[in-house]
Order: C-alpha cells, then structure tokens, then sequence
C-alpha cells in the first residue's frame, strides 16, 4: 500500500487522469524512486497541464506509481500553453541536474542515517556509494568531513508526543 503524505492527499486524481509527454527527454530511476516511495511514502506531485492531463514533471514519479500499482496519484494542476509546459518541463530536469553537492555535508547527512534502523533504505545511495563519497571527501585539498553532530531529527512519544533530540530517550520522566 502507497502510503501519501497528508499535504498530498487534497490532490489526488486517478491515475489515468495524467499522462506522460512523450517528449519528455529524462529517464529518471523508476526503481530507486519505488524504493524511497516504499520507504518515505508519496510527499510530492507531478505537475501536470490542466487542459491535456500531459505531465511537465514528474515523469519518474508518475512512471514508479503507475509500477506500484497506484490507482491516484498527487497533482498539481498547471495552466499555460504548450511552450510553458515544455520549458517547465525543460527546467525542472535540466537545473536539477546542475546542482552542485557539498560532499561535506552530503556525507555527515549519509553518516547520520546510515546510523539509524532503516540505514540507507530509501534514500538512493548505498553502502558502497556512501564509502566512496568518504573518501572522495577525505582525499580532497583541504576539504574535510565533519565530525558527526548529535542526531538532528526529533524524537517523540507515542503517547505524549514529547520531543527530543539524542539517541535515547531524555533522563527526565515526561
């Protein structure tokens, strides 16, 4: 079962109410999005135009839902003409593509989730990726790894929804 992040579940259409633009030139990784899907759930939509259905991004997610068997899918309408809907699609891939990784930051965030009970599961990288990275920082001029930082992600109670930070529990009763 998908589960959707409840920002996404006011925009649920069926599925078959979009369709990819068969213009589309990315050929994103269906399986790892499947994976992190599987993991994370649903937290984004495909935009799509609101005069064909066509999708001008969001193709992969799209594409991995579709495998998952997914009868909705999160969506966002767009209204433009074609040349819109084709430099929307054009950016959406092509400045994704041009980002630049801080492979500093990228390794103490991999350090810190790789520590926890779902490891890398769902995130795209895996164990050899992360060792790689590593070393490409370690090995870098002048560029280093930052010592490990207590776990920046809250933990709460179940029961009364208490939040902390740390690996266990705080020492004071709630």
């Amino acid at each position: 079962m998908i589960r959707y992040h409840e920002a996404q579940i006011e925009h649920l259409v069926p599925i078959d109410s979009v369709h990819p633009d068969p213009y589309n030139a990315n050929n994103g990784d269906v399986d790892e999005l499947m994976a992190s899907i599987l993991t994370n759930g649903c937290y984004r939509p495909v935009f799509a135009s609101r005069a064909t259905g066509t999708i001008v991004a969001g193709h992969t997610l799209y594409a991995s839902l579709l495998e998952l068997g997914a009868q909705e899918i999160p969506v966002q309408w767009v209204d433009g003409d074609r040349e819109q809907e084709v430099r929307i699609n054009l950016a959406d891939n092509e400045i994704a593509r041009l980002a630049r990784m801080d492979n500093a930051l990228l390794v103490q965030q991999l350090d810190q989730i790789a520590a926890t009970e779902k490891g890398l599961a769902g995130t795209g990288f895996t164990e050899d990726r992360h060792d790689e990275l590593r070393m490409l920082a370690l090995d870098a001029g002048g560029f280093h790894v930052p010592e490990p930082q207590p776990d920046p992600y809250p933990h709460r109670c179940p029961e009364c929804h208490h939040e902390w930070f740390g690996a266990c529990a705080p020492d004071t009763e709630v």
